[in-house]
C-alpha cells in the first residue's frame, strides 16, 4: 500500500512538488540549525544592579533572554549581579567586585556587555577599560539620564527608565473621577527621594484644587504605614513609588510591601513600575523590567550583526507599557473597556478558549489542513476520472483507427510476448478477438513452424535498437496456405527511452509477388523477342544499303545519286542508332556523354568522312532515362548529317560541334553548329523540304520545344525542351 501510494504522489505533478517543497524546507531547516550550531557563539556579560529574585532583575534577564532566543543568533550570557538594593554601593564594594570580576572571567573574550540600571553603569564607566577593554557597553533601566554618563564616548548606548508620573496620574484621575488627592508613598533612599522630587516637579501640571500628600516609609514603620492609608477617604488615590527601609532600617521586599498596604487601603494604588505588579495594585503606565531588557538585548544584537555601536542612538524614549491586575479592576469596579488600548491584563479569568487556544488553533488548522487535502482529493478523484474517460475515449479511436487499417499491427515485450494486436492480426493468428492474443507467443500461433524466424528478427531489433525494415518473410495461414508478407519492426521505447518491446507490422504481397514474377518471365520473352528483331533489322539494313549502294553505281543523273546516296546513309545512321541503343538495353539511365561521343563519331565513319572534318563534343555531365536517348540520337543524327550533307561540299575541311546543356530548371538545350559554308540568307530554315529537315521540325513540335537559327560564320541550330518533354 506504502508502494502504491508513493506511486500516486509520484505520478501526481502537484503532489510532487508539495511533498519536494516540503522535503527541501525541511531539509534547509535541518542545514541552517546545523550551521547555526556549529558556529561560535557570541559571549555576553550581563552585570545587574541587583540581586537574584529581586522582581526588577529577574524580568530584565528575562526580557534580555527572550529577545536573544527570538534572535537567531547563537549567544552564550554570563550574569553577574552586584546586590546593590542589599548592600550599599561604595568603592570598597566596587573595588571588590572588580577583583571578583577579572579573576572569575579570566581569559574569556566577550563581545557586547549589557548593563542593568545605575549602578551597573557607573562601575563600567570606571572599570570596563581595565576589564574588558574595547567591548562595547549598552545599559538598561537607567534613572535621571545625562549625556554626561557616556564620557563623550562612541562606545557606549543604550536605553534609559523614565517614569510617567504624570502619565500614570493622569490615568488614574480618568478612572477616578472623583478623586481629590494623591497619596504618593516614598521612603528616604536615594531612589525614594528621586522619586518625591521627580512628583514635586510636575505638580504645577495638575489643577490646584487636586490636593498632592506625601507619605514615607522612613518616618514610620510598614504598620504604621498601613495604618495610616486605611483611614483615607474615598477621593483618595495611592500612588506607591518606593517603600524599600522603614524609619529602623528594616528592609522589605517590594511585593510583600506593597500587598500589605494595598490590603490596607480602601482606595486603589497606581505604580510606575511593573515590579509591584500582582500585589493587589492597579496598575498605571509603567516602566517594565522585561521591556528595559529587551530594548537592550535588540541593540545588542545589532551589534553583534555587526552594526558599529557608534550608529545605535540612545533611546531616549523609555518603552513604558499600560498595565493593569484585573482583580484591582474588580475589587474597586473599573471596566475593561475604560482602560488605554493595548492595555496589557494579568491575573485575568482564563476561558477555555483562551487557555486552550494554543490547541485549538492547531486542531483548527489541521482541520483546515485535512479540508484542503480531501477538497484536493476530491478534485483529484474528478480529474482523474475525466481523464481516464479521456484515455478510454482516446484508446477507442486508436482501436477504431487501428482496425481499419489493413496493415497488420502488433507489440511485443522484451520477452516476446504479445501485448496487444488489431482485430486483422488476431485473424491470421486464428483468433477472433485482438484480447486473445494477450500473453501468448509466437510458437501458440497458426504460424508456428515460422516462429523462430519471426523472434529471430524481433530479437535482433530489441539488441541492436536498430530497425529491419521491408522483410519479405512467408506465413502460414489458417486455412494451411503458404503467402508472403513484407514486414517491418522496430524497437518499442517508453518514455525514458529505454527499449521495452518490439512494434511490428505487416502485409500480405503473395498476389504482388506473384504477378512481379509473370511480369519477369513477360519481359524475358519480350527480351528474347527483341534480341532476334534487333538482328533481322540490322541484317536487313545492310542488305538494303548494299542493293542501294550497287545500284547507284549504274546511275549518271546526279541528282538520282545524291538521293541514292542519302538514303544510304540514313539507312546507315538508324542502322548504328538502333545498335547504340540495343547495347544499352538493360540499363534504366545511361551517361549522355558517351553516348552522343560514340553516335557523333559512328556518324562520320558511317559517311566516310575523312579527317578533315573535326568533331567536337561539349555535353554536361548527365545521366538520362532509355527513353531520353532515342529522340537525342535522332535529332543529333539529322542535324549532323545536314553540316556533312550541305555545309562541306568536296573535300573543304571543317569542323562540327554537338553540344548538349542543362540549362534553367529542367531545361535540355540541343546545339549542333558547323563553320562550313552557311545558309544562304534566302533560304529560310522553316522551308523544311529545301533543307532536307522535315524529321527534326516535325520531331521539335511534338516535343513542344524551339528551334533557333543562327547565321554567320557557318551555321547553328539550338534546340531547348524541357527533359520530360523527350520522353
Amino acid at each position: 500500500m506504502k508502494i502504491a501510494m508513493a506511486m500516486r504522489i509520484i505520478r501526481n505533478p502537484f503532489a510532487l512538488i508539495f511533498v519536494s517543497v516540503m522535503v527541501l524546507l525541511m531539509v534547509g531547516l535541518t542545514a541552517l540549525d546545523s550551521f547555526a550550531t556549529g558556529r561560535e557563539p557570541k559571549r555576553v556579560f550581563i552585570l545587574n544592579s541587583y540581586h537574584q529574585g529581586n522582581t526588577w532583575s529577574d524580568n530584565t534577564i528575562r526580557g534580555i533572554d527572550d529577545a536573544f532566543g527570538k534572535s537567531g543568533i547563537k549567544v552564550e550570557t554570563y550574569v553577574t549581579h552586584m546586590d546593590a538594593k542589599r548592600i550599599p554601593p561604595s568603592p570598597q564594594h566596587f573595588s571588590n567586585l572588580k577583583k571578583l570580576i577579572k579573576e572569575g572571567y579570566k581569559g574569556i573574550h566577550f563581545d557586547v556587555i549589557l548593563a542593568s540600571d545605575n549602578d551597573a553603569l557607573e562601575f563600567m564607566r570606571k572599570y570596563r577599560d581595565e576589564l574588558f577593554p574595547g567591548v562595547p557597553v549598552v545599559f538598561s533601566g537607567i534613572n535621571d539620564f545625562d549625556e554626561r554618563m557616556l564620557d563623550k564616548r562612541r562606545d557606549i548606548t543604550g536605553t534609559i527608565e523614565r517614569n510617567d508620573y504624570a502619565g500614570t496620574i493622569s490615568l488614574a484621575l480618568k478612572l477616578r473621577p472623583a478623586a481629590r488627592n494623591i497619596v504618593v508613598i516614598t521612603d528616604n533612599t536615594t531612589t525614594g527621594r528621586a522619586h518625591r522630587s521627580a512628583v514635586e516637579k510636575i505638580r504645577p501640571d495638575f489643577p490646584q484644587g487636586l490636593a498632592f500628600t506625601y507619605l514615607s516609609l522612613g518616618d514610620m514603620t510598614l504598620d504604621e504605614l498601613a495604618q495610616t492609608l486605611s483611614k483615607l477617604n474615598s477621593d483618595s488615590i495611592v500612588l506607591l513609588l518606593h517603600h524599600f527601609v522603614d524609619k529602623n532600617g528594616t528592609s522589605h521586599t517590594v511585593k510583600e510591601s506593597a500587598l500589605f498596604l494595598v490590603q490596607s487601603s480602601p482606595v486603589p494604588g497606581f505604580v510606575v513600575g511593573d515590579n509591584r505588579m500582582g500585589s493587589g495594585v492597579l496598575g498605571g503606565h509603567m516602566v517594565t523590567a522585561y521591556s528595559q531588557g529587551e530594548a537592550a538585548a535588540r541593540m545588542a544584537m545589532k551589534i553583534l550583526s555587526g552594526t558599529d555601536i557608534g550608529s545605535i542612538p540612545v533611546l531616549l524614549n523609555s518603552p513604558n507599557k499600560f498595565m493593569f491586575d484585573y482583580r484591582a479592576m474588580q475589587r474597586f469596579g473599573i471596566a475593561e473597556k475604560n482602560l488605554p488600548q493595548g492595555s496589557i491584563l494579568i491575573n485575568k479569568p482564563v476561558s477555555a478558549l483562551d487557555e486552550y487556544r494554543p490547541q485549538l488553533l492547531a486542531i483548527l488548522g489541521a482541520f483546515i489542513v485535512l479540508c484542503g487535502i480531501l477538497v484536493y482529493l476530491l478534485l483529484e478523484i474528478r480529474r482523474r476520472k475525466r481523464v481516464e474517460d479521456e484515455l478510454r475515449a482516446s484508446q477507442q479511436i486508436i482501436k477504431g483507427i487501428i482496425d481499419a487499417i489493413p496493415v497488420r499491427v502488433f507489440w511485443k515485450d522484451k520477452n516476446l510476448i504479445f501485448l496487444g494486436c488489431n482485430t486483422v492480426f488476431a485473424r491470421d493468428a486464428g483468433f477472433d478477438d485482438p484480447k486473445d492474443i494477450i500473453g501468448k507467443d509466437d510458437y501458440q500461433m497458426v504460424w508456428r513452424d515460422h516462429a523462430e524466424l519471426y523472434r529471430s528478427d524481433d530479437l535482433q531489433v530489441i539488441e541492436s535498437g536498430c530497425s529491419k525494415l521491408f522483410i519479405e518473410e512467408p506465413q502460414t495461414t489458417p486455412e494451411g496456405n503458404i503467402i508472403m508478407l513484407l514486414t517491418s519492426k522496430i524497437p518499442l521505447r517508453s518514455s525514458d527511452g529505454e527499449i521495452i518491446g518490439v512494434l511490428g507490422t505487416y502485409m500480405d504481397i503473395t498476389d504482388r509477388k506473384q504477378a512481379e514474377d509473370q511480369i519477369k518471365a513477360s519481359l524475358k520473352e519480350k527480351e528474347v523477342l527483341l534480341r532476334e528483331v534487333h538482328h533481322r533489322v540490322k541484317n536487313n539494313m545492310q542488305v538494303v544499303s548494299s542493293l542501294l549502294n550497287m545500284q547507284s553505281r549504274n546511275l549518271t543523273d546526279t541528282k538520282a545519286i545524291d538521293i541514292f546516296r542519302a538514303s544510304i546513309n540514313r539507312i546507315r545512321s538508324m542502322a548504328l542508332i538502333h545498335d547504340k541503343l540495343y547495347q544499352t538495353e538493360g540499363l534504366s539511365r545511361i551517361d549522355v556523354r558517351d553516348y552522343i561521343r560514340d553516335l557523333s563519331r559512328g556518324l562520320l565513319r558511317a559517311y566516310s568522312i575523312g579527317p578533315n572534318i573535326n568533331l567536337d563534343i561539349n555535353v554536361d555531365p548527365l545521366f538520362l532515362d532509355i527513353d531520353t536517348v532515342m529522340p537525342l540520337g535522332i535529332l543529333i543524327n539529322e542535324l549532323v548529317t545536314n553540316s556533312l550533307k550541305h555545309a562541306f561540299p568536296g573535300d573543304r575541311p571543317g569542323r562540327i560541334g554537338v553540344s548538349l546543356k542543362n540549362g534553367d530548371g529542367q531545361r535540355l538545350v540541343l546545339t549542333v553548329s558547323d563553320n562550313g559554308i552557311g545558309i544562304p540568307a534566302d533560304l529560310d530554315h522553316t522551308d523544311t523540304e529545301s533543307m532536307g529537315m522535315q524529321l527534326v521540325v516535325t520531331l521539335v513540335e511534338q516535343l513542344e520545344g524551339t528551334m533557333e537559327l543562327v547565321r554567320g560564320n557557318g551555321t547553328e541550330f539550338r534546340i531547348t525542351f524541357r527533359e520530360e518533354q523527350i520522353r
